[in-house]
């Protein structure tokens, strides 16, 4: 009812607007500088009177095929109804054309086509480390030179911050300094053994528009020991100096320790400064540079981007659209549960990213075969460059498609087919009743010295939940056809396309596997310690992919997860090392 409702609102705005615009349409008879111009009062339109007419006649012809394809219930349109909408609503917008009824026919039929949920136990998993350094003491304490070894144990750790407009990660750092060290000043020496408890967070933001990276706070509170003085005395001045020496230290004790916290937090801030900015910089302009600003340029950035954190889970909301693409025509479908892992994606999130950054793209045979055996998890290739902190066991690995970001590719080794993407629609999804049906639509095939016909691949996969896994297979044999023959067509093919045909079957037969069954979904490599992804739900129909997983935790990562939920540390934010916060305490719980 509600959907018919919208329906007919939005015809009536069609109704007003076309009478509305129509009269909008007239020549302005004050415009005399250019003759056999004339103008639109409302819409600044200016052309010859002959061009005006043209103008309001394709005006009134957009309208009338939007109303058409509404009457047809849009929420109920095949897809290809919907790619028609999408163009019309694109006509009137690049036109500045009834804008109301632009803004209701989005609002009621083109609803956030990808959204994820992640649970913070699986986010932040990796970032969890152990530290242990070792480092030389030479500081500088109340005129006294202090030289000695200091040794750092401790653990980093990974937490979400509640935020509705922004993912935002702090990364915590707990750890314990003990100290050997040897303090001169004039003819003494006082050796002394020092306990610093430290508390770093560095927070880390991450929105539409890039990273944001906060400055390291942190806390320190030192309690020393002296373990000895001596000097380079004797006699009757060597005992006199030892007891005054002793009275200063035990005088003086606190100040030291104020500024031995002050140096410990400048230590942490600068450590964690440098170990996470240097790979996020890198990040925000992969990201910034080589994604956002090409996507928005063309004008296909997300037109809706929503992320968000809470204490237990980050969630992203996306309508991946451009001006003439529809988006998914319902709302989305819910996930049942709180799973660690969500995932619901309309086929249009696919086809309008796929318009976006391969439409035209010629990729080689090696290039496809590389990003299939990533897929299948083989050894990875040069197609798809990665991007590694080389900062150990916590490092953080990002794969990103080489035709996005245009990393010049190494020349082939081996020939063959070279393969342009249709400029139009180059990859379509369709879901539906279990199946996944994509469709690669070649415009221009390359073997050698030999160029074919375009050619339409379209390969249907079964999808199916089993126990904690999924099962893929292959419905039939890949349907390989030139676009004439496409839908069902009849007709002959040419012995060049007969040829193509072969070709491209027998890669798909040695690259595509017929089945696949799955476990779950296997964590990284250096995650593998947290256990596996176990599907909970899977649902494949009406245009939608609908994926939630739980974690089955080893032992070790249930250990991990309690650990985690003590009592935190309260941190009194140091000034990015200036030491102006000189003494913090720490209300940990040991």
């Amino acid at each position: 009812m509600r959907s018919n409702l919208c329906s007919l609102w939005i015809l009536a705005l069609l109704i007003v607007g076309g009478v509305l615009h129509s009269s909008a349409f007239t020549a302005d008879p004050s415009v005399e500088d250019l003759p056999g111009l004339v103008r639109d009062a409302k819409d600044g339109f200016r052309g010859t009177a002959a061009d005006l007419e043209e103008a309001k006649q394709e005006y009134a012809e957009q309208l009338e095929a939007l109303a058409v394809v509404l009457e047809q219930r849009a929420d109920q349109a095949e897809p290809s109804q919907l790619d028609h909408m999408g163009r019309l609503l694109g006509w009137l917008e690049q036109h500045d054309q009834a804008p109301s009824v632009v803004a209701a026919v989005r609002r009621q039929y083109s609803h956030p086509n990808l959204k994820i949920h992640v649970a913070q136990s699986v986010l932040t998993a990796n970032l969890r480390r152990s530290v242990e350094m070792t480092t030389p003491v030479q500081q500088e304490i109340l005129r006294a030179k202090v030289t000695g070894t200091a040794t750092t144990i401790g653990t980093v750790r990974g937490l979400l911050v509640p935020d509705e407009s922004h993912a935002v990660f702090e990364l915590w750092l707990d750890a314990t300094t003990r100290s050997k060290t040897v303090a001169v000043r004039g003819p003494v020496r006082i050796s002394s053994r020092g306990s610093t408890e430290l508390d770093g967070r560095k927070r880390i933001s991450f929105g539409p528009e890039g990273f944001i990276i906060s400055p390291t706070t942190s806390s320190a509170t030192t309690q020393t020991t002296t373990t000895g003085i001596s000097t380079r005395l004797r006699g009757f001045m060597d005992r006199m100096v030892k007891k005054l020496a002793t009275r200063q230290v035990d005088k003086k004790r606190e100040q030291g320790n104020r500024i031995a916290s002050q140096y410990a937090q400048q230590m942490i801030n600068r450590m964690m400064d440098e170990e996470v900015d240097e790979t996020l910089e890198q990040a925000q302009m992969i990201y910034r540079d080589k994604i956002r600003a090409p996507l928005l340029s063309k004008g296909d950035f997300p037109r809706q981007f929503e992320i968000s954190s809470s204490s237990d889970a980050l969630r992203v909301s996306l309508l991946q659209a451009n001006a003439n693409q529809m988006a998914a025509p319902g709302p989305a479908p819910e996930l049942t549960g709180k799973p660690d892992l969500g995932l619901v994606l309309h086929e249009s999130a696919v086809n309008n990213f796929a318009a976006a950054v391969l439409g035209g793209k010629t990729l080689t045979e090696e290039q496809i075969r590389g990003q299939l055996a990533q897929l299948r998890r083989d050894e990875p290739t040069a197609e798809a460059p990665t991007i590694v902190d080389p900062t150990g066991p916590g490092s953080i690995q990002i794969t990103v498609p080489s035709e996005l970001i245009e990393i010049p590719m190494p020349e082939e080794t081996t020939q063959g087919i070279e393969i342009t993407l249709a400029q139009e629609n180059p990859v379509t999804l369709r879901i539906d009743d279990g199946i996944v049906a994509i469709t690669f639509r070649a415009d221009r095939l390359v073997d050698g010295e030999k160029t074919y016909p375009p050619m339409n691949v379209t390969v249907r996969v079964v999808l199916e939940k089993v126990e904690g896994g999924v099962r893929s297979a292959l419905q039939g044999e890949p349907e390989i056809l030139p676009p004439r023959l496409a839908d069902g067509k009849a007709g002959e093919l040419t012995p060049e396309e007969t040829e193509i045909q072969g070709k491209i079957k027998d890669f798909l037969d040695r690259e595509v596997r017929r089945e696949f069954v799955s476990e779950g979904i296997e964590l990284p490599a250096q995650m593998e310690s947290l256990g596996i992804l176990r599907v909970t739900q899977l649902t494949v129909d009406d245009g939608w992919l609908a994926l939630a997983c739980d974690q089955e935790l080893t032992a070790e990562a249930e250990a991990m997860i309690a650990q985690e939920s003590e009592p935190t540390p309260v941190v009194t934010p140091s000034t990015g090392g200036t030491g102006r916060a000189c003494r913090a305490r720490s209300t940990r719980r040991r």
